[in-house]
């Protein structure tokens, strides 16, 4: 029984990793913040604080907004 549930779960890991490798590669460059000006700029405004903040606050609310859509694919489905 256990070498079954093993093998349903790595054709699941399997067909995942395969659908993940179908995916573009990111389209975002990310720039270096480490730059003279740059510390001159994070002293007054904390910017590196601020995204961090902000990508938090996005997380969140994709996360809900995900949650939200599924619910009510569900609810419809079960009706």
């Amino acid at each position: 029984m256990i070498e079954i549930i093993n093998a349903v779960l790595r054709s699941l890991g399997s067909l995942l990793t395969f659908f993940i490798n179908l995916l573009p590669s990111s389209p975002f460059t990310f720039l270096p913040l480490d730059n003279h000006f740059f510390r001159f700029v994070d002293y007054v405004i904390p910017f590196v604080e601020a995204v961090a903040i902000l990508q938090s606050y996005l997380l969140v609310v994709i996360t809900f907004y995900g949650y939200r859509i599924v619910l009510r694919w569900l609810k419809l489905a079960s009706a």
